[in-house]
């Protein structure tokens, strides 16, 4: 969901400028994204707002529609598009969405691996630790620790007659009914990439120097509070990486420093998506190692001082008062910090 550093935007440009025509980026908003409620479709469409905008200066093409006027396949027919480029998702539901358009397009139908640094194609397998994958991954690293491409388009999106997309400037959940709406907006992160990009510039110039020291502490901001953004897209894992590797060669930071935050954001962040994508079972039981299985059997029967139910953990009614400091946190602030999401 970003215009800069797309890898998937940067082919769509490559193909267009080659065939001599514009490209324009397509966005469907559905009204039912499993889990989500208002304060994921607020953030989301800050970021479709510096998308829209950021579209506009590149000079591509933006259009968005809301259900239930939302089909690629009329859209598609409607600009007589010569191919369509896709992002890459190795998770189940994604994937069958993909294999079901295909089947339906009667024009080529590309996906690239925008969301990682490494493509994870390049690897071919799983693997089981991060020290297993951290060799390879090195291995692999400076052939794509690169500068993004960012090509222009050769022909600048000026259609014949006006595309009718919704409004961007009001609200995408107008209507949306069964919509939960009891979590509100937060104030504290602003969604998209010029939101993403400041987050960064802060990061990078002013706590990745104590990042080692301070990560793992819950009672001080010592992460980069960057994956909201690129849990939307709204940064590229390369363009924070390209920073950081910038910040330790000007002196703001030590090297060590650096391998430490790029074992979180490239290294168990790639080693997540090669296990979904090699992985059919990925989300049930049948994916855990043996030992773990034999370890969860072996201690299912231990006795529990205190029982709760999910709803009592959500509302943080238990006498652990760690464990109700994050959810009351991430309610409040929209954040939690990492060690508290792991605990």
């Amino acid at each position: 969901m970003r215009i800069a550093d797309n890898a998937a935007l940067d082919t769509a440009i490559a193909a267009g400028n080659l065939l001599g025509i514009p490209v324009v980026v397509y966005f469907s908003v559905i009204p039912n994204c499993p889990h989500a409620n208002l304060r994921h479709y607020r953030f989301m469409e800050q970021g479709l707002r510096d998308a829209a905008a950021d579209a506009a200066e590149r000079g591509v093409g933006f259009v968005l529609r809301r259900a239930a006027r939302n089909s690629l396949l009329s859209h598609l027919e409607e600009l007589r598009a010569a191919m369509l480029v896709g992002d890459e998702n190795p998770l189940r539901e994604p994937e069958r969405w993909r294999r079901s358009l295909a089947r339906k397009l009667r024009i080529p139908f590309w996906t690239v691996d925008a969301d990682v640094v490494v493509p994870s194609r390049v690897f071919g397998r799983s693997f089981f630790l991060l020290y297993h994958f951290r060799p390879h991954l090195q291995r692999e690293l400076p052939r794509f620790l690169i500068e993004p491409a960012n090509l222009a388009p050769a022909q600048r999106w000026r259609p014949a007659k006006k595309i009718d997309g919704d409004a961007i400037d009001q609200d995408i959940t107008a209507g949306f009914s069964a919509l939960d709406r009891s979590v509100k907006p937060v104030t504290t992160i602003r969604g998209g990439a010029h939101s993403a990009l400041q987050r960064l510039d802060q990061f990078v110039s002013h706590e990745l120097a104590g990042y080692e020291q301070s990560r793992g502490k819950p009672e001080r901001q010592g992460t980069s509070r960057l994956s909201p953004y690129l849990h939307f897209g709204h940064i590229s894992p390369l363009r924070i990486a390209l920073q950081v590797n910038k910040a330790v060669a000007e002196g703001l930071a030590p090297t060590s420093a650096r391998d430490r935050y790029f074992d979180q954001l490239i290294g168990w962040r790639e080693l997540s998506v090669l296990f979904v994508r090699h992985n059919p079972h990925y989300d049930s039981w049948e994916s855990a190692e043996p030992w773990a299985c034999r370890t969860l059997e072996h201690h299912a029967t231990d006795p529990r001082p205190h029982s709760y139910s999910l709803a009592e953990l959500e509302r943080a009614e238990t006498r652990d008062e760690l464990w109700n400091a994050a959810p009351r946190e991430i309610v409040a602030t929209g954040w939690m910090h990492n060690v508290m999401r792991m605990y």
